[in-house]
């Protein structure tokens, strides 16, 4: 049986709340089952290593702030050409935007996931 390819795009990987979700759902799934690859919108930050540490291929696209322009979108319609993923995961506003647009400029079959995170004591406050 071969492993299921998931594809997480998310918009950095500086050590915030849902970059720390990431990393916790990559490295608790099981290696044998699922082969996990990240895709940063951004560059650097602080959490690359440990996802590298945890065995999982990051992509930095190197995106400045703002809406991916279609460089950005290009890179990453290559990158789930060549990995062919089963699922595209998306993180946060950027992250989904870019997973949606970039399967279907891919022309990918893979199943689309939305993923939006707030944190309930920010919900409080409004």
């Amino acid at each position: 049986m071969s492993r299921i390819k998931l594809l997480h795009c998310i918009t950095d990987l500086s050590p915030d709340g849902a970059q720390r979700a990431l990393l916790r759902v990559v490295t608790n799934l099981t290696h044998s089952e699922f082969e996990s690859t990240v895709v940063s919108l951004g560059s650097g930050g602080h959490l690359v290593e440990r996802f590298r540490e945890a065995g999982v291929t990051v992509h930095q696209l190197n995106v400045k702030r703002g809406i991916p322009g279609p460089r950005v979108l290009l890179a990453l319609r290559s990158i789930i050409k060549q990995l062919e993923p089963d699922v595209i995961h998306g993180w946060m506003y950027h992250g989904n935007l870019a997973a949606t647009v970039g399967a279907a400029l891919a022309g990918s079959r893979a199943q689309v996931l939305w993923n939006i995170r707030r944190c309930l004591y920010e919900s409080a406050a409004d």
